[in-house]
């Protein structure tokens, strides 16, 4: 059977507390580390795809601020 989400296996995140990558306006540390997090990730653009309609959190090395302005551009580009 083929797995859609077989990429999350391969997720430099994977283990972390998902709240790395939802972190309360302000706090810009916690989402500059999730962020890192996602540089190294080598499924970082299966990530911001999936991730391209949330509105809270971080995907694919792109917060939801800049996902509602339109700049899917994420630290694969």
């Amino acid at each position: 059977m083929n797995n859609p989400q077989h990429w999350r296996q391969h997720a430099a995140c994977r283990g972390a507390s998902p709240a790395a990558f939802y972190p309360e306006p302000g706090q810009w540390n916690v989402a500059a580390a999730a962020i890192a997090v996602c540089q190294t990730c080598p499924v970082v653009k299966q990530c911001g795809e999936v991730g391209a309609g949330e509105v809270y959190g971080i995907w694919g090395g792109v917060n939801a601020g800049l996902r509602r302005r339109g700049n899917r551009a994420s630290v694969a580009a």
